[in-house]
């Protein structure tokens, strides 16, 4: 699925992003992600937030008020579905 999708795109990605909760888990990157950016959920937070909202990165004063105010599962669907299991 993401091979496919990443061939049709021409290589660009803009629908995959690794997201980690700890580092050890990089080794489970799947292998064509590997090029692109992970974030590690408590530490990349602010750059996470800022590409899945299209904003610029949070302040550190503002870290926990941000965090709590995102809601991950609201995020926007893409407009090509399909059922991944």
């Amino acid at each position: 699925m993401i091979a496919a999708t990443l061939y049709k795109n021409q290589g660009q990605n803009k629908k995959f992003f690794p997201i980690l909760f700890a580092e050890e888990n990089v080794k489970h990157i799947p292998l064509i992600l590997t090029l692109t950016n992970h974030y590690l959920l408590d530490k990349d937070f602010s750059k996470l937030k800022g590409l899945l909202t299209r904003t610029p990165e949070a302040s550190p004063d503002n870290f926990e008020q941000d965090r709590k105010s995102i809601n991950f599962f609201n995020l926007p669907i893409s407009s090509e579905s399909f059922y991944y299991r």
